[in-house]
């Protein structure tokens, strides 16, 4: 698990954009959310839709910071996968079921995976104390083992489950009790999202791949394409490299 050290910026071609978050929040929900859902229905539905997805070269690229995020895997990894998820999510619950654990399996040792939230409240009313639940297991050491728990048991994520759920695991039920409680992890959820807005998150699960981003559900083979195509892109700028 990453405790912030080592490189933690990808670094990519163009400028971070940065939004007012008043405004923001409102139109990246509403539009973003939707559009999650009709890419979603477009991959799932037409059996020739891997042909109109655009190659990795030309996704695209965003400088995102993962300092501090919870991850796993090689901090060294030629491949950074960060994904922005929203635990009540039905697209995010989708795709853990259905593309995380192949992911895994395929490049265990390989890739490094990193997770920040992006709660979206209106719609989700359980995500946004669920992911402050995940942040005080993190604190404990137990994120990884807690968020596998939240996507499994959701949409049941009422503040009593996500408490049943930390003693289930074993953890420290004072601590992590009071600091749910305390809403003292708001402001870690609330960056991760003003973060997200800034580099175009408009809805979940978004991810960016070595800094280009992908938005929505894709099969677990379109996912590991990419993937691929990043590790090739990356052995080529390790091998042009003076």
């Amino acid at each position: 698990m990453n405790t912030g050290g080592g490189s933690d910026t990808i670094t990519v071609g163009i400028k971070k954009h940065y939004l007012y978050l008043a405004v923001g929040v409102v139109i990246g929900f509403g539009a973003g959310y939707v559009s999650a859902m009709a890419f979603n229905v477009r991959t799932r539905v037409a059996p020739d839709a891997a042909a109109a997805l655009p190659s990795f070269a030309e996704l695209a690229t965003v400088e995102v910071d993962i300092a501090g995020r919870p991850s796993r895997g090689p901090d060294d990894a030629l491949v950074t996968l960060l994904e922005f998820t929203d635990y009540e999510c039905p697209y995010c619950g989708q795709y853990f079921r259905e593309t995380y654990p192949s992911l895994l399996a395929e490049y265990e040792g390989k890739l490094r995976y990193v997770v920040r939230n992006f709660p979206i409240s209106a719609l989700h009313p359980h995500a946004q104390k669920a992911a402050e639940a995940a942040e005080c297991a993190y604190e404990q050491g137990g994120f990884w083992e807690y968020h596998d728990v939240l996507f499994e048991r959701a949409p049941v994520l009422g503040v009593g489950s996500l408490k049943a759920y930390a003693a289930d695991m074993g953890l420290d039920t004072q601590a992590f009790d009071a600091c749910v409680d305390s809403g003292r992890k708001a402001a870690v959820v609330a960056k991760d999202m003003q973060d997200g807005i800034g580099y175009g998150v408009g809805g979940t699960p978004t991810f960016f791949l070595n800094g280009r981003r992908l938005a929505g559900v894709l099969p677990p083979a379109e996912f590991i394409a990419y993937i691929d195509a990043a590790i090739e892109e990356a052995q080529a700028r390790a091998r042009d490299a003076p």
